[in-house]
């Protein structure tokens, strides 16, 4: 997967054998980096770079992201009415 951040993560996850590090206030961001935001244990993707904006507040920049063994698939923040299969 590549480096998620260049310093170390507060803590990580690992949900099925996939293994994200919890999101940071004010930290940078590339576009499709996977985080946990530890105050719901939900997974964010981020649809662009940014500088730390709150997954559950900046839909525009992250959108909901869960991890399965063997495949993965992605929902919109707004709940379950747009699944994109991977």
């Amino acid at each position: 997967m590549g480096t998620i951040a260049t310093s170390a993560p507060a803590a990580t996850i690992t949900m099925s054998g996939c293994t994200f590090p919890d999101w940071v206030n004010g930290r940078q961001y590339a576009a499709g980096i996977i985080v946990r935001f530890a105050q719901n244990g939900l997974l964010y993707r981020a649809n662009f770079a940014n500088s730390g904006f709150t997954p559950t507040i900046s839909a525009y920049f992250w959108e909901a992201y869960a991890c399965a063994t063997g495949s993965s698939f992605r929902a919109s923040v707004y709940g379950a009415s747009r699944w994109n299969f991977r």
